[in-house]
């Protein structure tokens, strides 16, 4: 019984101790958040000279589904200053994440007397849905949109330049003139495509991956599309600015749909309808 007593008082000695240490040398830390392929890596570190412990919850959001879950570790006790923690990120296909450190704790290895410091890191990736096959329908449907390499027209001739492609040599205007001409071709864009985007939770992935081949081939076949989701219209006219787009689409919160004007087509349901 005494053995009992002497060691709770001995831990309570111990508590008191480190609790007047800590208020010299407050045990306060640094955490740090950062993606890793489909991990994310925490680091929490300290200036201190004493070993310290500690507590952090991390809130891991889905904007674009607005599903959430908040993580919390036990005591993490750093090798010296600093520990790398890694994550495991699972499931997550289509949609723009985000990591917050909403808390952080530290203590002296030790004490039961944990102090909080201000924490408010936030990280952010895009994740995009692989490419899948499309059904039949909205492949033809999407061959309609955009129409590559089809309906080239010409616009006079004029004389080659180094460079460009050879199959629109003119080669009786070539031979008559002794030197080679070429055909004028004008830009297969004709006007804009509009296009309004719906988040639908039953047809979350495939309204993005059907957003994703439009854009990808209206790039390639230099059509400008105007894309409308919530009550915002973006254009794209090039690679970055569909990558911006869909950062921007995929960061919205679910439950902002609204009312779209007039489109030339509409993406819902899994399908690429005409408005």
């Amino acid at each position: 019984m005494r053995f009992i007593i002497s060691l709770v008082l001995t831990f309570c000695i111990l508590q008191i101790l480190l609790l007047v240490l800590s208020k010299f040398f407050k045990p306060l830390g640094n955490a740090e958040i950062s993606f890793d392929n489909n991990k994310a890596k925490l680091n929490v570190s300290s200036n201190s000279k004493l070993p310290l412990c500690y507590k952090v919850k991390i809130k891991v959001e889905n904007l674009y589904t607005g599903e959430a879950v908040l993580l919390k570790t036990k005591r993490i006790l750093p090798d010296r200053i600093s520990s790398d923690i890694e994550i495991f990120l699972k499931g997550i296909c289509c949609g723009v994440v985000r990591l917050q450190i909403t808390e952080l704790k530290s203590a002296f290895i030790g004490s039961i007397f944990m102090f909080k410091s201000q924490q408010n890191v936030i990280c952010e990736r895009l994740y995009l849905p692989e490419a899948s096959s499309l059904s039949s329908v909205n492949k033809s449907m999407i061959s309609k949109m955009i129409n590559p390499g089809e309906g080239e027209r010409y616009d006079g001739v004029r004389e080659y330049r180094h460079g460009e492609n050879f199959k629109d040599i003119h080669m009786k205007l070539s031979a008559k003139s002794g030197k080679y001409m070429v055909r004028e071709r004008l830009s297969k864009s004709s006007g804009s495509l509009s296009i309004g985007f719906l988040y639908e939770a039953n047809y979350a992935v495939e309204n993005v991956q059907l957003l994703i081949s439009i854009l990808s081939k209206a790039v390639k076949s230099n059509i400008n599309c105007i894309v409308y989701f919530s009550d915002k219209s973006v254009e794209a006219l090039n690679d970055f600015d569909v990558q911006s787009l869909l950062y921007r689409i995929l960061s919205q919160s679910s439950g902002e749909n609204t009312s779209l004007p007039l489109c030339d087509y509409i993406i819902s349901g899994g399908e690429v309808n005409i408005n």
